[in-house]
């Protein structure tokens, strides 16, 4: 959730930054288009040069950050996947054991308690799914 919310904010800030420079490109272009002089429109035509480079600048880095950010949530969810994984295998030992060797009475007691800590493990997996997909969406 926090880095969802910090996604999210370095993505507006990004955001809001790019359309003010934007929005100041335009009016450099919009004066120039206007008729200043050739000397004045060659100085502002330099000046939009220097901030077109820096909103190119600044575009590179939000799509770095994006990619850092998609290579975090591929990594998360190899954990979790690798976690959730180790806990299938944990139920499946649990299951095994059952069926080896413990009474009937206890057998269904256990059941009940191993069926519980799966669908405990499905809604974690529904989550964490549901989390990388609002991720993705936001980036």
């Amino acid at each position: 959730e926090r880095l969802r919310e910090s996604i999210a904010s370095t993505h507006a800030e990004l955001a809001a930054e790019l359309q003010s420079e934007q929005a100041a490109r335009e009016r450099l272009v919009a004066a120039l288009r206007e008729g200043f002089g050739e000397e004045v429109s060659s100085a502002l035509a330099v000046e939009v040069d220097k901030l077109q480079q820096r909103l190119d600048e600044r575009q590179r880095q939000a799509e770095a950050g994006a990619e850092r950010l998609r290579e975090s949530i591929a990594s998360t969810h190899a954990e979790l996947a690798a976690e959730l994984q180790s806990e299938q295998a944990a139920r499946e030992r649990l299951v095994a054991a059952l069926r080896e060797g413990f009474g009937e009475e206890v057998s269904s007691a256990l059941a009940v308690e191993v069926d519980k800590l799966q669908q405990r493990l499905d809604e974690r997996q529904r989550q964490a799914e549901a989390g990388a997909e609002r991720l993705r969406e936001s980036i």
